[in-house]
């Protein structure tokens, strides 16, 4: 049995893809007042800009994930060579959910690190893909 099959049993989780493909220039604002975002930048330099917080930047495959709501927007230049997959994600109750409260602000897990997510970066363009055409 999966360790975090009890956690899912409690909270649902549910995602719903609102961008995928080359970004260039800024992106909008992402921020909302229930969900969180998840984003899989597949290849490029992507630069992650914070309110009041010093610039983040993204060189190589990477998920970007913020598990609550949280002000954030991208910038890359044509050149930077960005392919992102952007969703919001919501995690059961929200910003009450337990797992939600005891992540960090947001993280950045490069897909290299986990050997089994590196199938998935594939895999999540062809579902971005599919959504975008229906």
């Amino acid at each position: 049995m999966d360790r975090l099959a009890p956690f899912f049993e409690r909270f649902s989780l549910s995602a719903r893809v609102f961008y995928s493909g080359r970004l260039c220039g800024s992106s909008g604002n992402h921020e909302t007042e229930e969900a969180g975002h998840l984003h899989v930048l597949r290849q490029g330099r992507l630069k992650i800009i914070h309110p009041k917080k010093r610039p983040v930047i993204v060189d190589q495959p990477s998920v970007i994930f913020y598990p609550r709501p949280s002000l954030h927007r991208f910038q890359a230049r044509e050149s930077d060579g960005v392919e992102i997959v952007c969703a919001q994600i919501w995690l059961g109750t929200g910003v009450a959910n337990p797992l939600v409260l005891s992540l960090p602000e947001f993280i950045v897990l490069p897909l290299n690190l986990i050997p089994e997510l590196a199938h998935q970066k594939a895999h999540c363009g062809a579902i971005a893909g599919a959504q975008r055409r229906s």
